[in-house]
Parts: C-alpha cells; sequence; structure tokens
C-alpha cells in the first residue's frame, strides 16, 4: 500500500503562523485539513497511508467548529458520534501541551456513556435540550477556555512543531500535490470501489426505499439512484411534510410525504433546480406551482395510509422509521392536540 509520510503546507501561511498572526492560525489549520481532503477524496489514499496527525489535527478543527457553533450536542449529532472522529479528537486534545480542552471532550464522552438515550437523541437531531446542565456546564468550561479561537491556535501551534509538516513554495503546492495524487497505483481500485460503497448505500437507505415504493404505487418505471436534501415543511395548524429531492436515471424528481397524502414528482434536473428555488413551499401549493411553472412534470400521488402500508410490506420497517421522521410523528400530537 502506498504512504505518504509527510503533510504538505504553503510556507508563507507557515512562516505567519511562527510570526504570531493570529488569522494565520485558521489558515494553517485549513491547509492541513485541506491536504487530507485531497488525498483521501481526490487520490484515493486509505487513511492508513497517510500522517496520523493530519487526521487528529482534522478531528480538532471539526470539534471546534461544531461546539464553538452550538455547544457538544451539535458535535455530537453532526458527526453522529462516530468512533473514528471521536478517538482522532480525543487523540488530538490530549497530545497537545495544554490539557484544558481535552478536559471538558473527556467529561462530555463520560456523559455521553453514562446517558446512551441523550446521545441517541443529539444524533437524530430531534431537539435534545443541550441546555441540560451537564451539557451546559461542558459547553461553558470549553468557551471559558478560549472556545475555538482558542482551540485553533493550540491546534496550529502543534501542527508547527510536528516534524512530518513540509512547507513548500506556495507556487509549487499544486504541482506537489498533483504529484502525490498521480503516485497512488491503487486510485482507480479505489475510486471504483467508493463509488459501489456509495451507490448501496443510497439503495439501502429509506429514503430510496420510500421514494421507490411511491414510483410503485405510481406503477412508474423509475431507475432511482440517489436521494438527499431532506426538509421538514411545517403548517400553522401543525400539519407537516417532508420533503426530500431524488436524482433518476433521467432527471431528477421531489418526494413529498404528508399526513394525509404523499407524492412524488419526477422532472429533468432543470425543473427541479427551479422547483428548489422556490425554497420548498407548502405542499398544498406545489400542484400549483408545478402546473404553472412545469406543466410537463408527472406526478404520483397516493394516500400516505396506502404507502406506510407498501413500505411496511417492502421492508419490514413502518414509514417514520425509514425516513428517521420523528418530526412528522410530533405534528400529529400537536394538532390532537391543538383540536
Amino acid at each position: 500500500m502506498p504512504s505518504v509520510d509527510h503533510i504538505l503546507v504553503r510556507a508563507t501561511v507557515l512562516e505567519r503562523v511562527r510570526a504570531g498572526e493570529q488569522e494565520a492560525n485558521e489558515y494553517l489549520v485549513g491547509e492541513v485539513r485541506d491536504f487530507l481532503r485531497e488525498l483521501t477524496v481526490d487520490g484515493h489514499y486509505a487513511r492508513a497511508a497517510l500522517p496520523v496527525a493530519a487526521y487528529l489535527s482534522a478531528a480538532m478543527d471539526r470539534y471546534a467548529g461544531e461546539v464553538g457553533n452550538g455547544g457538544h450536542g451539535q458535535f455530537a449529532g453532526n458527526t453522529e458520534w462516530a468512533p473514528d472522529v471521536v478517538a482522532a479528537c480525543r487523540a488530538g486534545l490530549q497530545a497537545l501541551p495544554t490539557q484544558v480542552f481535552a478536559e471538558p471532550f473527556e467529561r462530555f464522552v463520560a456523559f455521553v456513556e453514562a446517558n446512551p438515550a441523550a446521545l441517541e437523541q443529539m444524533c437524530a437531531q430531534t431537539g435534545y435540550d443541550t441546555q441540560d446542565a451537564v451539557v451546559h456546564d461542558i459547553d461553558e468550561a470549553f468557551y471559558a477556555a478560549g472556545g475555538a479561537t482558542a482551540l485553533t491556535a493550540a491546534n496550529a501551534a502543534w501542527l508547527c512543531g510536528l516534524p512530518e509538516l513540509r512547507p513548500v513554495p506556495d507556487a509549487a503546492l499544486p504541482g506537489e500535490m498533483q504529484r502525490l495524487r498521480a503516485a497512488n497505483p491503487d486510485a482507480e481500485l479505489r475510486r471504483a470501489a467508493r463509488l459501489a460503497a456509495i451507490v448501496a448505500a443510497h439503495r439501502a437507505n429509506g429514503h430510496f426505499l420510500v421514494a421507490q415504493a411511491l414510483a410503485g404505487l405510481g406503477t412508474r418505471d423509475v431507475e432511482l439512484r440517489s436521494w438527499r436534501s431532506p426538509r421538514l415543511w411545517q403548517g400553522p395548524d401543525g400539519s407537516a411534510s417532508y420533503l426530500f429531492t431524488l436524482e433518476t436515471a433521467t432527471g431528477a424528481g421531489l418526494a413529498s410525504i404528508g399526513r394525509e397524502q404523499s407524492r412524488l414528482y419526477l422532472g429533468t434536473p432543470d425543473e427541479m433546480k427551479r422547483l428548489e428555488a422556490h425554497r420548498m413551499p407548502a405542499p398544498s401549493l406545489l400542484d400549483r406551482l408545478l402546473r404553472r411553472c412545469h406543466p410537463a412534470v408527472p406526478v404520483v400521488e397516493v394516500p400516505t395510509a396506502v404507502l406506510a402500508r407498501a413500505v411496511l410490506g417492502r421492508t419490514g420497517s413502518p414509514l417514520e422509521a425509514q425516513l428517521n421522521y420523528v418530526l412528522l410523528a410530533t405534528s400529529r400530537r400537536s394538532s390532537r392536540s391543538a383540536r
């Protein structure tokens, strides 16, 4: 397996960090993150082939950004508490000369391990109360230590002392990165394997399965390829619809899963982009919008109860479980209580 034993960064950025320029701390950490992304995503290097320090720095950067923006609950939710991210973040924080950030992180790890239900809520992003006294105190400890700015500075200072950090002239960096990408003999095999895994993951995903069931109920021959951009539309009466876009072999689509009715709109990519530009209007307006702006877009419409039975029959799981559809269930309770 080919390996890379150094981390390339622009020489001027490293000089600015060593000169004490605070803004340059973010640039250096960002360059290490970009180095990692370029070689894993574009160069198709295996994780084990790249310097461990790059992963530790990137994990600390993710931690700083998430917690700085929305606290530890956001970090847990947006990373889905992935073991590799947690382990890399822990190792990075412990490697820093100061332990002021390792301490709140360890407290949060202990909280998560003792409260799996809280972690589940954070990962589902269903409105977990991040003002829980314990989590709030952990967040405050992070901010008291200087927050994201101080952690980024500590990250950059740690990087500066690494023997594997290699500065190169600014103009030479693109060529050096191209050379590293081209030096991976496993790139094509890994690229093919990654694409196959992405397709398999999409087809096993609940959104894909629900859209497939919808298309089948409309007796439409649709070759679905992927889904994206799930959003919840909630009306003033407490009703809700779950919306997500699709890619098909011949174009694009939009699924709208409501409490009473579910619809699948199919069209060309341009038609669906124009529809998305309307910021996913209320489902009651979708038909009028489509008929006025895109009269050729076909629609499959079935009662949601029928769709739910079809999904259960196909997958053995309820519709809401396939979509992680907790908020729609909440809206039902809200509408019942309003009545």
